[in-house]
């Protein structure tokens, strides 16, 4: 019923308006209506620079926000000459005519105008019903039409009414949002009513490369969001959450998500696999593997003493474990190493008392690792492609560039004297 009644409204208040402006404006005013509705797009960024004038920073605002302006603009040009032309014909028959004919132009006027003020009004309708199917198909997918918002409900019951109608099937040729606008709708309704979903998110490539952005980082520590997405919270909160807000307009959040590959981003929801990153076999998180570092250490030093083993081992064993290696999109890469374990020198393994042959007991230590210098987390570069790759990692301790091999979902490299091996970690 929303947009009958909204049709009903717009066209009886343009018949009311034609009636009393006349056949000239109204004329007028339905040919601008429509040059407007052709330029509105192209004129568009004419009017982007308003937007931050008024404090709208996202890129969303001028981009949808901007052509409505563009609209409304042209059409008061076109105004603006309609009420030019109508006082020089209504001068012509107020002091050059006879009062009949002025009479009869008079009547004729006004019912004309009736008459076009009523195709006045389809256009208008036209026009509320695009940006009830632009606006509201987002808005379905992330559940406005049950929102406690006004806006957000009256927009997802309106797009509903549209369809239910069959009126979208007559706006459909005139819609100006591109194939990416709804793509990325599609995206945002998969992950709403998917809430589990958002934790794959962080792997996308893009998404994981930016998440290492101290800003991005309060997104995951923020325990109320966090609740607020367990629990289903409704799209509004979540927005209004104020770790939301701030990414959003201080980021340029909106920008990348509007310039990415959207398909491949929801198939990567989907699927866990992103056909577009998914060539480059390095992208991704890995996981220490321990039974292959030993190994490979083992070849590496086949002659070494069996004390200098066990504490290699024990290196192995103890410093590495659960650290993981990252090679991000943009060829940055992250060695990570657990918190109780970055930076720490090898602790010391004590051993039996030995009694000399004097009769003097001494109590005696070793290095539990083979070495006391504490290999650190790292951050870096990486290059090539599978399946060798040079890996440049930046410490505490200097940088480091070494030769990382990839074999199917295995990863190694040597850093500080000792082969290190790595399993991919599921998406």
């Amino acid at each position: 019923m929303i947009m009958w009644i909204a049709a009903l409204l717009l066209v009886a208040a343009t018949v009311g308006i034609g009636y009393r402006q006349g056949a000239i404006r109204a004329s007028f005013t339905f040919i601008g209506l429509l040059v407007a509705a052709v330029l509105a797009i192209p004129f568009g960024p004419m009017f982007a620079w308003i937007f931050p004038l008024i404090g709208f920073k996202s890129p969303l605002a001028p981009k949808f926000g901007a052509p409505v302006i563009a609209f409304f603009a042209v059409s008061l040009v076109f105004k603006g000459i309609a009420a030019f032309v109508h006082r020089k014909v209504e001068y012509h028959y107020r002091y050059h005519r006879d009062d009949a004919s002025r009479a009869v132009w008079e009547v004729m006027m006004k019912r004309v105008g009736a008459c076009v003020g009523a195709l006045n009004g389809l256009v208008y309708f036209v026009v509320f019903a695009l940006l009830v199917s632009v606006f509201g198909y987002t808005t379905i997918q992330i559940g406005g039409n049950e929102s406690n918002s006004t806006t957000l409900s009256f927009l997802g019951k309106s797009a509903d009414d549209l369809k239910a109608t069959q009126m979208d099937k007559v706006v459909a040729p005139f819609n100006p949002a591109p194939t990416n606008y709804f793509d990325t709708a599609d995206t945002l309704g998969l992950l709403y009513h998917n809430r589990n979903l958002i934790d794959r998110v962080g792997n996308y490539p893009i998404f994981a490369a930016m998440a290492q952005q101290p800003i991005y980082k309060t997104l995951g520590a923020d325990k109320e969001l966090q609740t607020l997405i367990k629990n289903k919270g409704s799209f509004e909160e979540i927005m209004a959450n104020p770790t939301v807000s701030e990414v959003v307009s201080n980021t340029d959040l909106v920008k990348i998500v509007l310039e990415m590959d959207v398909l491949d981003f929801k198939e990567f929801l989907e699927t866990g696999v992103s056909p577009k990153f998914s060539q480059e076999k390095l992208l991704g998180r890995w996981r220490y593997d321990l039974a292959e570092s030993i190994r490979l250490n083992k070849a590496l030093k086949p002659d070494v003493a069996a004390s200098t083993w066990f504490r290699v081992k024990n290196e192995l064993v103890e410093r590495f474990d659960d650290s993981v290696f990252t090679a991000f999109h943009d060829n940055t890469a992250k060695f990570m190493i657990t918190t109780n374990m970055d930076g720490r020198a090898s602790p010391m393994y004590n051993l039996p008392p030995v009694r000399l042959p004097n009769g003097r007991v001494v109590t005696n230590s070793a290095p539990r690792w083979a070495m006391t210098n504490a290999l650190s987390s790292a951050t870096g570069k990486w290059s090539g492609s599978a399946p060798n790759y040079l890996i440049t990692l930046n410490s505490r301790d200097g940088a480091a560039t070494v030769e990382g091999t990839l074999a199917k979902d295995s990863l190694s490299f040597q850093v500080a004297g000792k082969a290190l091996a790595f399993k991919r970690m599921a998406d």
